[in-house]
């Protein structure tokens, strides 16, 4: 899939007509150097410890959200750990969706991304199986 991800980059850069030589050029080194991370993240953020209570939307967000401003102040001062996807919220297990970091030059494709649902018949009908990325990640 991965490879599928590039190729289709690399079509889209090389036949856009408005990118002069030079930039071409350069956007095609940027792509050769993309780091694509697929799946999910090495190491899990456990939430056990945010008290989340039903009927009570707004005081679990605002515990998740503080549980979030804690963790992440931890972690100023120590190493930078490249393991994990750049917004573990959007990468949580249950999200659906794809994205490009230009900081660190990196798509990251969570693993629900890769589950493909079928939207028509045509799709049901279709005998191979292959993973969809959303658009976002092609943008």
């Amino acid at each position: 899939m991965v490879g599928r991800v590039r190729a289709e980059f690399r079509v889209r850069l090389e036949k856009n007509h408005w990118l002069t030589a030079a930039t071409r050029k350069q956007a095609l080194d940027k792509l050769d150097k993309v780091k694509i991370t697929v799946g999910y993240p090495d190491q899990w953020i456990d939430y056990s410890s945010v008290d989340v209570r039903p009927g009570d939307y707004f005081g679990s967000l605002e515990r998740i959200t503080e549980f979030s401003s804690r963790r992440d102040l931890a972690r100023f001062g120590g190493p930078i750990r490249e393991d994990e996807f750049v917004d573990p919220r959007s990468t949580l297990p249950t999200v659906i969706n794809a994205g490009y970091n230009s900081l660190r030059n990196s798509i990251e494709i969570p693993a629900p991304s890769c589950n493909r649902r079928p939207m028509t018949r045509r799709a049901i009908r279709r005998p191979i199986s292959v993973p969809s990325v959303p658009s976002s990640a092609m943008n």
